[in-house]
């Protein structure tokens, strides 16, 4: 509770600096999740190959990966191609080069010495610089106090990773019980929803303990969370992590060299289509603010929509290590309760009846 007591002044001035020691240290991290075993990425490539043939259009040009020599299995069968389509040019496919010696698409972007900034943390860290700064500039609008934003942004980002980490090991509770030594492992592996479970449940403690109105500072960062998982998302194509089932479609997408998705097959873009949706959640919720009347009820339309939205991505995703619930993902599973959540806040926060209270204390 000490880094609660400190003064407020202190906690302004070190807020952005902080922001960047944090995005500093991101940069620097390592790849989101543990990279696939070269057995098993190839029996996926494989599989996928079967299941969508090559395009009519012509043979991806995508170098075919070579067989792990510890596992060394007969070349896989090319599948004939279709039918030639009697008219209409070819959709272009989007190749996306290798990383220097073998790495990631573009998520090695530069090696200085023994310091290497990866594409994934370096988005996460723009995220977060984002994301505290339009939350700093919008807490002058609705007259709240920015050092309670920074402390609120210290504690829901810890909490928020360590949501993150303890629900990615829920998901993979059996390979833990065959291997403990999973635990160890604490630097790839992250489900957003424990970060944003971890998040608000922190900045709830928080505002408790302060004494401070909880409901009004949660309409004030939601926004800027949605922004900070538009930039993270960017990250995770980077990183080639959380790719799309497999699609050749004109906007498909095609890693040549990942460690994370099946190489040489067109994906459809699931980690760029969720960044779009995520930038958009995030001046919708800016836009709904500037008309609210009512605190919480930002936060409430926060958890429906991305409830929504992450329902709907997830059947377009194609990645392996999501977790099952019956049919559902676990993100699936999960949205599910958190659309009801959001929904029954907003009917309750419509019931409440708050006389005296001025229309909008934004407005003022």
């Amino acid at each position: 509770m000490s880094a609660l007591a400190m003064s407020s002044a202190r906690g302004k001035n070190q807020g952005p600096a902080l922001c960047l020691h944090i995005s500093r240290a991101l940069v620097l991290s390592t790849h989101r999740a543990k990279p696939v075993s070269e057995t098993e990425r190839s029996g996926v490539e494989r599989a996928l190959r079967t299941l969508h043939p090559q395009s009519p259009h012509g043979p991806s040009k995508a170098p075919a990966r070579p067989v792990s020599q510890g596992n060394p299995h007969k070349p896989a069968k090319q599948s004939p191609p279709r039918a030639q389509r009697s008219a209409g040019p070819p959709p272009p496919r989007y190749l996306l080069p290798a990383g220097k010696d073998g790495q990631s698409m573009k998520n090695d972007l530069l090696t200085i010495g023994g310091f290497t900034i990866h594409g994934y943390g370096l988005m996460i860290g723009i995220g977060i610089i984002a994301a505290y700064w339009a939350a700093d500039y919008r807490s002058k609008r609705y007259h709240l106090d920015p050092d309670h934003l920074f402390w609120i942004l210290i504690w829901g980002v810890g909490c928020g990773l360590l949501g993150a980490k303890l629900l990615y090991y829920i998901t993979i509770w059996r390979e833990i019980l065959a291997d403990p030594r999973k635990l160890l492992d604490i630097a790839g592996g992250f489900v957003v929803y424990g970060g944003i479970i971890g998040g608000i449940a922190a900045g709830y403690v928080y505002c408790r303990v302060r004494k401070i109105d909880f409901l009004r500072y949660l309409d004030l960062v939601v926004p800027s969370v949605a922004l900070a998982q538009g930039f993270g998302r960017i990250g995770c194509f980077l990183a080639g992590c959380c790719y799309g089932v497999a699609c050749d479609g004109p906007f498909s997408v095609t890693f040549t060299n990942s460690d994370y998705a099946p190489n040489g097959v067109a994906l459809f873009p699931s980690q760029l289509v969720s960044s779009g949706l995520d930038f958009l959640h995030f001046f919708l919720l800016c836009f709904l603010a500037r008309r609210n009347d009512r605190p919480g009820r930002i936060g409430a339309f926060y958890l429906l929509f991305y409830s929504i939205g992450r329902f709907c991505i997830e059947f377009f995703r194609g990645d392996l290590e999501r977790g099952q619930v019956g049919g559902l993902s676990t993100s699936q599973f999960i949205s599910l309760f958190t659309a009801a959540a959001g929904l029954v806040f907003l009917i309750l926060l419509s019931r409440k009846k708050e006389p005296g209270q001025p229309a909008s204390e934004g407005e003022k």
